[in-house]
């Protein structure tokens, strides 16, 4: 008799250890998924920022661009010319 209450014991203990192991593999899994998000998540974010610097460098470039071109170019003033006044 105390056999079986001993067999059963364990059984009931290794059914336990079972789910236990069972919730912590899942876990495990719920963790990496969820760190896998948050990875893809940023790699995004920093494959848009990069990718808005180099527009913002480019612009800057053709700002500066401009600025050299506007400095060659001479500026030029009409003047009109003065009328007649009638006596």
């Amino acid at each position: 008799m105390i056999k079986i209450v001993i067999a059963d014991w364990l059984l009931g203990k290794s059914d336990t250890f079972k789910e236990i192991l069972s919730n912590l593999r899942d876990h495990k899994i719920n963790t990496k998924n969820s760190f896998s998000r948050v990875k893809d998540k940023h790699r995004d974010y920093e494959a848009k920022v990069r990718e808005q610097d180099a527009r913002i460098r480019e612009l800057e470039g053709i700002v500066d661009s401009l600025n050299i071109i506007e400095e060659e170019i001479p500026i030029i003033k009409k003047s009109r010319k003065k009328k007649k006044g009638k006596k």
